[in-house]
């Protein structure tokens, strides 16, 4: 039976995936050109990959829209296509405004037209492979690597795509994320990095890839990627070298005391201020002390909405030494930032210091109603003292629009951690943002199943939320509250399945399930290890009856997750085996929940669907 045939049809806009609409270089055109060139006819093709001949058909039409990553996967494997073949059928699945865009300049540039001259020149050489921007935080890397980028951006005939990498901590995500960049999804159970490798082999394009130094194995994965990809530039950002092969490094340093004080007038002149003419020699002091570090004339220029230069010198002088240097062992660089970041927190007001300190526990941005649920105050309160922040450019704008995103630079949040650690709050902030993101993940997951539009909202609230979700999972993780982690299992797999992201979808079952902690009766309905969870070639399928078995029976709905469980099975018909090592389950009760779940997934077959199981006694 086909998984049409299983599904009564269903592969409409209520489970979006990408656009398959037919048309010149749509996902139907390019299937039906690639079926053609293959020889096949709809109907060889689509018993290839266990479909129905009209499935296929309304494909190649686009009367059939939003194709699972398993159902493409299938139709890959049965046209036998290579890397090249392979990345044109995948380009055609990136979601529309999804295409990469590289980021905008937040501001003008100043003082770097020599840099800028110098870096591009090298990377138009054949020689340079990866280039890395090195230097203390705040000097500018990020900034250079994007007026760089913008001026390359009709050299490269494949395009370039910028990687921001500062809210990664897990280095297992950075080929993820690269590929979520590059607009790219996990198709049936092919590795992310030989799909990743297919798609750039042979294109012409430069990554830009961001904040690099928290993640030392990323670079071996990069330096991977450009081994067979000879037309691929990287340019990195990270405080110090990469120490991979082909590397070359570029220094980035201070800004010259010309530039400093033209960045300090110009900063000023965005903040509505107009300098006087005896403000020169203030200005010149200001920068002198603040070593010409363009973060910190930035924050120090944003305090003349308030104070004007001289008077800004004469407070600098004496927070610097309240601060102090900073313990001996940090790099000079870093103990200037903390002094700059620094003396800008004490001049706040304590409400404003608190509101900073707070916003240190979100990863990868946050609302307005986010941080009034989490700090438990009325979004009145958080929308006076959050805009004082963001005037003091110690947050800043991610994205505007009706439900507007905000962050802050890397080395102010690691400045407001320090403050949050040493205030004591930091364990109330934990637990109060992994508590308002396991109730966004739970209300999200009542919505999945939505019709499309709202479907489409939830989804996109997810990816903007995911590391707020990974924070939140690891901080209930640590605090072994298992049962809850278990929830927002039960609400994200259909987000996990139907946006590709079944390889962190599994970890994360994973890590509950090895976890020395106990599942309560009511969460755990059968109990998989790691190496049943991930055995073989067969991760979709024994990825979702992890999923089933893990989180049992009562909390599913009724359709559509079996019916979802059903067409994986079906695109793997071969792969059925729980674990080639018949590893026992646990317990008798999760022998039962486990012989439950194959039962209620067998669509017609035995009751065990088919999958090879042993019960063992247990209490």
């Amino acid at each position: 039976m086909s998984i049409e045939q299983e599904t009564g049809g269903r592969l409409d806009s209520d489970h979006t995936l990408a656009s398959v609409r037919g048309g010149d270089g749509s996902f139907g055109a390019k299937l039906r050109q690639l079926r053609v060139r293959g020889g096949l006819t709809q109907e060889q093709l689509a018993e290839r990959a266990g479909l129905s001949a009209n499935a296929v058909s309304s494909l190649e039409r686009g009367a059939r829209q939003h194709p699972y990553p398993h159902t493409v996967g299938a139709l890959v494997a049965a046209l036998g296509l290579g890397g090249d073949e392979r990345a044109e059928l995948e380009a055609t699945l990136r979601p529309r405004g999804a295409t990469p865009r590289l980021p905008a300049m937040p501001s003008s540039m100043v003082g770097r037209e020599a840099e800028i001259i110098d870096v591009v020149s090298r990377l138009r050489s054949p020689s340079a492979r990866l280039l890395t921007l090195t230097g203390p935080g705040g000097v500018g890397k990020t900034r250079l690597a994007l007026a760089v980028a913008h001026e390359l951006l009709t050299g490269f005939r494949d395009g370039l795509v910028f990687v921001p990498l500062a809210s990664v901590q897990d280095p297992n995500l950075v080929m993820p994320t690269i590929a979520e960049n590059l607009g790219l999804r996990e198709l049936g159970a092919q590795p992310l990095a030989g799909i990743l490798r297919d798609f750039l082999r042979g294109r012409h394009m430069l990554l830009v890839v961001d904040n690099l130094e928290h993640l030392p194995d990323a670079a071996v994965l990069i330096a991977e990627q450009l081994s067979s990809a000879p037309r691929l530039r990287v340019l990195a950002t990270s405080r110090g070298p990469l120490r991979v092969r082909d590397e070359q490094v570029f220094p980035v340093g201070p800004l010259t005391s010309d530039a400093a004080s033209e960045l300090f007038i110009e900063r000023m002149r965005q903040a509505a201020v107009e300098p006087a003419e005896d403000d020169t020699a203030a200005i010149g002091q200001i920068c002198l002390r603040l070593e010409h570090m363009p973060l910190a004339i930035e924050l120090a220029a944003a305090r003349t909405r308030v104070l004007p230069p001289w008077a800004l010198l004469a407070r600098l002088d004496p927070g610097l030494r309240i601060l102090g240097s900073g313990p001996r062992d940090l790099p000079e660089r870093q103990r200037t930032i903390q002094q700059t970041i620094g003396w800008s927190y004490g001049l706040l007001g304590l409400d404003e210091q608190a509101m900073l300190r707070g916003l240190a526990v979100f990863s990868g941005g946050w609302t307005l109603e986010a941080v009034a649920e989490v700090r438990e105050q009325e979004v009145r309160t958080v929308l006076e003292r959050h805009g004082h922040l963001v005037e003091s450019s110690l947050v800043v704008p991610r994205r505007g629009g009706a439900d507007p995103r905000f962050g802050m630079l890397e080395t102010v949040r690691a400045y407001a951690m320090d403050q949050l650690t040493g205030s004591g709050e930091q364990d109330l902030m934990r637990d109060q943002h992994a508590d308002f993101y396991q109730r966004l993940a739970a209300a999200a997951g009542t919505r999945v199943w939505a019709p499309a539009k709202a479907q489409t909202e939830v989804f996109e609230q997810l990816e903007a939320e995911h590391d707020n979700l990974h924070t939140a999972w690891h901080r209930l993780l640590d605090s072994s509250e298992l049962d809850r982690l278990s929830e927002m299992v039960r609400a994200l797999w259909p987000w996990w399945m139907i946006r590709g992201y079944l390889t962190e979808g599994l970890d994360w079952i994973a890590e509950v399930l090895n976890h020395p902690a106990p599942l309560s009766p009511g969460a755990r309905g059968g109990d998989l290890s790691l190496e049943d969870a991930s055995a073989g070639s067969g991760l979709p399928v024994t990825a979702a009856l992890a999923m089933l078995a893990l989180l049992g029976l009562g909390g599913l709905p009724q359709r559509q997750p079996l019916d979802q469980f059903r067409q994986f099975r079906a695109a793997h018909p071969g792969q059925r085996r729980l674990s080639e090592k018949r590893q026992p389950v646990r317990s008798r009760r999760d022998g039962v929940a486990v012989q439950e779940v194959t039962k209620r997934t067998g669509a017609g077959e035995a009751q065990h669907g088919g999958f090879d199981l042993e019960f063992a006694g247990g209490q």
